[in-house]
């Protein structure tokens, strides 16, 4: 960090966020969506296959490999043979068409799996924490490594603040999560505070049943980088709520619309091999996880106001990850 960033800096300092256990299953929705799917029967098998097919991303040519071994082969992943692995999550909003490769990243998680031990650590990572930016020579917020040089240098730039390989991607189009919502139907979500927004009120300890469009509403909008933690909770919260409703499903016709959501909404490098082993061998392990969450100061510079993290807890969650990755 420049000595002249230091100098600018004022402020208004927040208190340090607490670790909290808890399930973040922001990823889990995708293993959900295609296997609960699958689960009814070998007649939708193919249209499992084929939505596999519509939302696979390859890995970035651009991404810096920080595993001693080459480059990893799709056919014998870390996955399928139970080797301790790491997925990036990001939750983007598209800035023009819908286009899922440009955009913000506004949620981003990082989850960290070894198989042998059992256990998941879901690292959730500010999107206005201030860092350096892969490739750049200036430092920013975090989501903008998503708008700056897309899925590659956002990898990077996170591979380089926890310093452990990123080994999978998945990334899921915010906007799109009314699409998801509506083809199951509702999602009952409970206000945690009172608001007015996009013509829908809130009302703290309320429950409401939400379609996409009030589920959109209740998310809001970001316009100021203060805003974005407290969005991110509420975005986690209708993503926790999706889930169960997925694995509730009972009528076939709704199958085709629900798979048909994650078109245009859903990007990954898992195969579905991958998946499979996932929803398979894993089951267990992914609906116990440890949460995390990088703590820092809230400080404004140059009138932006920046989570800046607190050195000492980023390198003792450093260490866990990779004690975790076994690096």
């Amino acid at each position: 960090m420049s000595e002249n960033n230091m100098s600018r800096r004022n402020i208004h300092r927040g208190r340090p966020k607490k670790r909290k256990k808890g399930c973040l299953i922001f990823f889990i929705i995708i293993i959900v969506l295609l296997i609960g799917a699958g689960a009814v029967g070998a007649y939708f098998y193919n249209n499992v296959v084929n939505t596999v097919d519509v939302i696979q991303q390859s890995r970035p040519e651009e991404q810096v490999n920080l595993r001693d071994e080459d480059e990893p082969d799709p056919e014998v992943s870390r996955i399928q043979n139970k080797e301790p692995f790491s997925m990036l999550i990001l939750g983007v909003e598209p800035s023009t068409n819908d286009n899922l490769e440009e955009g913000q990243s506004n949620i981003m998680v990082v989850a960290t799996v070894n198989p042998e031990e059992e256990s998941v650590v879901m690292t959730n990572i500010p999107s206005n924490t201030l860092t350096e930016i892969a490739g750049q020579e200036s430092e920013g917020m975090i989501r903008e490594a998503y708008e700056t040089g897309g899925l590659s240098t956002t990898v990077n730039t996170v591979q380089d603040l926890l310093e452990i390989p990123i080994d999978y991607t998945l990334t899921v189009n915010l906007n799109g999560l009314a699409d998801i919502i509506d083809a199951i139907g509702e999602v009952p979500v409970t206000a945690t505070e009172t608001f007015d927004q996009k013509g829908y009120s809130f009302v703290a300890g309320e429950t409401y049943n939400m379609d996409g469009e009030m589920a959109l509403a209740y998310i809001g909008d970001i316009d100021e980088a203060i805003e974005s933690a407290n969005r991110q909770d509420k975005a986690r919260q209708v993503v926790s709520a999706i889930v169960p409703q997925i694995s509730q499903i009972d009528s076939l016709a709704s199958i085709p619309k629900l798979l048909g959501s994650l078109n245009g909404n859903v990007l990954t490098n898992l195969s579905f091999k991958d998946i499979q082993t996932i929803a398979l061998d894993y089951r267990q392990i992914i609906t116990n996880v440890e949460t995390v969450q990088l703590e820092g100061n809230s400080e404004t510079i140059d009138d932006v106001t920046y989570e800046v993290l607190d050195s000492n807890t980023l390198t003792n969650i450093q260490e866990q990850l990779k004690a975790l990755l076994e690096q």
